[in-house]
């Protein structure tokens, strides 16, 4: 974030990944992250929009017999960065059960890899983010 602090941005879109999930960061760690870089964001005085971590139970790859585990953990990161976003003045798009329940259903969201999304997974991700990045683009009533 602060190699996107000299450009004077109004308005970011932070869309979190699943890396730090994949990678087994704790999640105390990833959600201060994702707070010390909102708060970098707004100390430059950009709006900051941020989208938590994905579901990853609902990856093809998962087997059926970790899936809880997996959405456990998933959740807990959720709220963790969401709590951590929102401190910092991010405005937090739960976005994550929708576009969850999305990429269950239409495997073609999912790229070869069936980790990744597919040019059609980010479409549906930009589009469900699409009215929280434009809710907060409008100027604040006086």
């Amino acid at each position: 974030m602060r190699r996107a602090a000299p450009f004077g941005a109004d308005l970011a879109l932070i869309v979190v990944g699943a890396n730090d999930l994949a990678r087994l960061v704790p999640p105390d760690r990833a959600a201060a992250a994702l707070g010390e870089a909102v708060r970098h964001l707004r100390r430059n005085g950009t709006t900051v929009v941020a989208a938590t971590a994905p579901d990853l139970s609902w990856v093809p790859g998962v087997p059926p017999a970790l899936r809880g585990l997996v959405q456990a953990a998933s959740t807990e990161l959720q709220h963790r960065q969401a709590a951590a976003a929102e401190a910092a003045g991010a405005v937090v798009a739960a976005v994550g059960a929708e576009l969850g329940e999305a990429f269950a259903a239409e495997p073609g969201l999912f790229s070869a890899d069936r980790f990744h999304p597919s040019s059609a997974g980010y479409a549906r991700i930009a589009a469900t983010l699409g009215p929280y990045v434009l809710d907060a683009a409008e100027p604040e009533a006086a």
